[in-house]
């Protein structure tokens, strides 16, 4: 039970569309136990614009600040994974019949907020696709691929080694859709790191 962890998120947000442009704001919480006790908390705020074309081609650009904080709990050196995190993304979705095929592409940089933990502040970028279909009104089942690099910015201390992971992630997931605004998604991720 030391190793169960435990993922609580929520999302709000307003968005505003005109003609064939979305602008949307979003704030987000997440909290993550370790063994039933809290381990670690995000918040973020993003902004995304999304274009509509003709066709059934889509566009978008989303921007995102992030604060990551760890609890110190027994350990006071926790606080030196604290991070300030900067994200740029870009996609561009195909409509086709009841399928949405979707590629996007991502780039971030990380700040420590101690100096004696720089090795735990990264670089990254990744691409993922994604598949869609309207199984049935309300219905939308789907699968992600995605592949991602990161490069931490300093050697590890411990090790005295610099840190890159690679990782792929695939997911399948189920979207019911209730009403137009109102939805929830589950989903299962198999990830190698």
């Amino acid at each position: 039970s030391e190793f169960d962890i435990d993922v609580l998120s929520a999302e709000t947000g307003y968005a505003v569309i005109r003609e064939n442009v979305r602008l949307s704001m979003y704030g987000r919480f997440q909290r993550v136990n370790l063994n039933e006790e809290e381990f670690q908390r995000s918040s973020s705020i993003m902004g995304t614009m999304q274009r509509n074309a003709g066709d059934g081609w889509s566009q978008g650009i989303t921007a995102a600040y992030t604060a990551v904080r760890f609890d110190t709990g027994p350990n006071p050196d926790n606080n030196l994974r604290d991070v300030n995190q900067m994200l740029l993304s870009g996609n561009i979705a195909k409509a086709a019949g009841r399928f949405l095929h979707n590629v996007s592409v991502y780039y971030g940089d990380e700040d420590a907020q101690r100096n004696a933990g720089k090795n735990n502040a990264q670089t990254f970028y990744g691409i993922a696709f994604s598949e869609q279909i309207q199984f049935r009104p309300g219905h939308i089942p789907y699968v992600r691929v995605s592949f991602h690099k990161s490069e931490n910015k300093s050697v590890a201390p411990v090790f005295n080694i610099d840190r890159e992971d690679d990782t792929f992630s695939t997911s399948f997931g189920w979207i019911w859709q209730f009403n137009r605004n109102l939805n929830i998604t589950t989903d299962i991720t198999y990830t190698e790191n």
